[in-house]
């Protein structure tokens, strides 16, 4: 997983929209929308995000809404705050994340 970054979305900014990237997005702000990426989505620990998220590997700090489908893994570490629906081959959830919510374990995607 070692991309290098294109999106850094620092504390205390605001975006609504669709977000695209491609090789490593750094979320610290807040976020309303859609994010579609390919490769490594970090979702800091200041983060809030409402959206659905089409990525291929995710790592969850922060607070999440919504819909999320990983193409590979997805990692949830505390303090991170996760509900909604969550689909993907390889799914983490560390002892102290909150989540409220499905898991869906789906086939690994190219």
């Amino acid at each position: 997983m070692s991309q290098e970054l294109q999106i850094l979305l620092q504390e205390g900014s605001f975006f609504q929209g669709e977000l695209r990237f491609k090789g490593q997005a750094r979320i610290g702000g807040t976020i309303k929308g859609t994010i579609k990426g390919e490769g490594l989505l970090i979702v800091e620990p200041s983060s809030k995000i409402e959206a659905d998220v089409f990525v291929d590997d995710m790592i969850l700090l922060g607070e999440f809404k919504g819909k999320l489908s990983a193409r590979r893994s997805v990692v949830m570490d505390p303090p991170a705050r996760f509900s909604g629906e969550v689909s993907c081959p390889s799914l983490s959830i560390k002892e102290g994340v909150f989540f409220e919510g499905l898991s869906k374990k789906t086939a690994i995607k190219n």
